[in-house]
């Protein structure tokens, strides 16, 4: 599964198969690393940056 929301529900299509991909774990009570590889294809961590004082960090998930 790999899903970029600002696209993916573009059409009903995609959004229907996100909906039916992820409706397996709606009542999840903990994760698992079977969950996590079922729902999480990548992870990209950025470098902190600094911006008017405040430090943050991108983080994308796909």
């Amino acid at each position: 599964m790999n899903y970029d929301l600002g696209e993916s529900f573009e059409t009903e299509d995609n959004y229907k198969k996100f909906m039916n991909d992820i409706s397996k774990y709606a009542k999840i009570k903990s994760l698992n690393r079977y969950i996590l590889n079922q729902v999480i294809d990548k992870i990209y961590v950025y470098d902190k940056e600094e911006i008017d004082g405040q430090i943050s960090q991108k983080i994308e998930i796909h």
